[in-house]
């Protein structure tokens, strides 16, 4: 049976159909980066040893509660602090709804 094979024609796009940033991405392009033990940290939780275990069972998807952002820098996690507040406000809204 031959292969078909597939057309490669170049996709011409015009400014009409970019796509712009998300509005979540702006705030923190001046922030750094924060490390697991800098949010446990900033939420005054003790830690102990091992400070990923906790902060990234608050990144996994559990129930209806969404996952605290992250970004993924190799194997490390990373946090921005405008983020986290953002999904806090979010988290705390949908325990008042509840």
């Amino acid at each position: 049976m031959p292969h078909s094979r597939i057309s490669r024609k170049p996709v011409k796009i015009d400014a009409a159909q970019t796509i712009a940033a998300p509005q979540s991405v702006t705030p923190w392009l001046n922030e750094e980066p924060m490390t697991p033990a800098e949010v446990l940290d900033r939420f005054k939780i003790k830690y102990g040893k091992n400070p990923n275990k906790k902060v990234y069972e608050l990144t996994r998807r559990r129930g209806n509660r969404p996952p605290m952002p992250s970004h993924r820098v190799g194997k490390e996690l990373r946090f921005f602090w405008s983020e986290v507040r953002q999904w806090l406000h979010e988290t705390q809204q949908l325990r008042a709804a509840a």
